[in-house]
């Protein structure tokens, strides 16, 4: 068996400071997002040809990891997408 230690300190530190890894089709909706923040989901699904409940899952994906926020409201507001992360707990 092998223990190997880690200092809190160092291995936080370093997690704050990495990008997540994103895959293909969702660095295409946060661009999409950053272009044309006033975009829905759904208009964002039918340029794209994904699927509306893969683009729903993956915007609320990145709201989670603090890359986008919804500003305003559902019908009239828009998207902001953030230059660092802002990490939700």
């Amino acid at each position: 068996m092998v223990t190997l230690e880690f200092t809190r300190e160092r291995a936080a530190a370093s997690f704050r400071s990495e990008m997540p890894t994103l895959t293909e089709n969702e660095k295409r909706i946060l661009d999409t997002l950053r272009l044309h923040p006033d975009y829905t989901l759904t208009k964002i699904a039918s340029l794209s040809g994904m699927s509306r409940s893969y683009v729903g899952k993956t915007v609320s994906k990145m709201k989670k990891m603090g890359l986008v926020e919804r500003i305003g409201s559902n019908k009239s507001g828009s998207w902001a997408v953030k230059d660092r992360i802002d990490r939700k707990r």
